[in-house]
């Protein structure tokens, strides 16, 4: 098989785990990989019988982009000779938790048969650590990834009351907002006042200065007030949201033989990832550890308002 098919097939894998597939629901072929990612209708233009037209619709991928994808084509069409490499997906991963060496594997011979063995590479000094065998290893990897994952059920509702969330904080910052730019025009208005005030000889210099100083202060912190609700706002929102949905593609990763995803995901949702006895273990990050460690008689709207409470304090 070429090597531009073998990528367009990984592509259609990759698009099949993400639910697009044909009809049939089976991955899409190579050759409809190929007329998609080639398809001129994306950057607003249509071809009929090898002419160019405009298109009356807003396109929804930039030429520059469209481009790069194409001479990523021509160039993955090109023959290419490689030396094979070896398929050790959580290479890169884990460091040895007794020597903070990093973590290798290899393939070994035993009980009549080839397997991958996973080990610390030593290398900081010696090291007590043993081999663990891959399948093993992808078992235990599998167990932290499930202990994230939320169901359909609970990622529905989470997302439903998001969704409420942001409406109320939208009108309850329009409010706010009305409140602070009424208060604003207030104290412009007292400005002006003051100063035709003085300018007329109505108050003298020593009061006009310290009314004036009084106003300026009041009209500077509002106007910060309004700029940090600018910035701030719900800017935790669509974040808590992606958190929702990723924990949801945590259970179907956890079932996956995509390990390359896997290892992403695992990479994502923590740190110190680490081997030490033949145990896998990471460092939950925010609102990973909120799901990992949630107890069993919990309820979706007790962890979703605790991951709120994560997400608005890192904004």
């Amino acid at each position: 098989m070429p090597l531009a098919n073998t990528h367009l097939k990984v592509c259609a894998q990759r698009l099949s785990f993400w639910g697009v597939m044909n009809r049939y629901g089976k991955p899409l072929s190579v050759s409809t990989v190929q007329r998609m990612l080639t398809c001129k209708a994306y950057i607003g233009i249509i071809e009929r019988n090898g002419e160019s037209y405009e298109g009356g619709f807003p396109p929804i991928v930039s030429i520059a982009t469209f481009e790069k994808v194409q001479q990523v084509l021509k160039n993955k069409a090109k023959p290419r000779y490689k030396r094979q490499r070896h398929n050790f997906p959580f290479v890169g991963m884990f460091t040895c938790g007794e020597c903070g060496s990093a973590i290798t594997a290899q393939y070994a011979k035993g009980n009549g048969g080839r397997y991958v063995y996973y080990r610390c590479t030593k290398k900081k000094g010696p090291c007590s650590q043993s081999y663990l065998r891959e399948n093993l290893l992808i078992e235990q990897v599998r167990k932290i990834v499930s202990k994230v994952a939320i169901c359909d059920d609970w990622q529905m509702k989470m997302l439903n009351q998001i969704d409420i969330w942001q409406k109320d904080i939208d009108q309850s910052s329009q409010s706010f907002a009305q409140t602070i730019h009424d208060e604003l025009s207030g104290v412009k208005k007292r400005l002006d006042t003051l100063v035709d005030s003085f300018l007329d000889g109505t108050i003298d210099r020593s009061t006009y200065l310290a009314k004036k100083d009084e106003l300026v202060r009041r009209k500077v912190d509002l106007e910060q007030k309004k700029d940090s609700l600018k910035q701030k706002g719900n800017n935790w929102i669509e974040p808590l949201k992606q958190w929702v949905r990723d924990a949801h593609n945590a259970e179907k990763l956890a079932v996956s033989n995509d390990f390359d995803e896997i290892k992403t995901f695992v990479g994502k949702i923590g740190t110190n990832h680490h081997l030490t006895n033949k145990n896998a273990s990471l460092t939950f990050g925010a609102g990973w550890r909120i799901a990992a460690e949630k107890p069993e008689n919990s309820t979706w709207l007790q962890i979703l308002n605790k991951a709120r409470t994560e997400f608005e304090n890192d904004v």
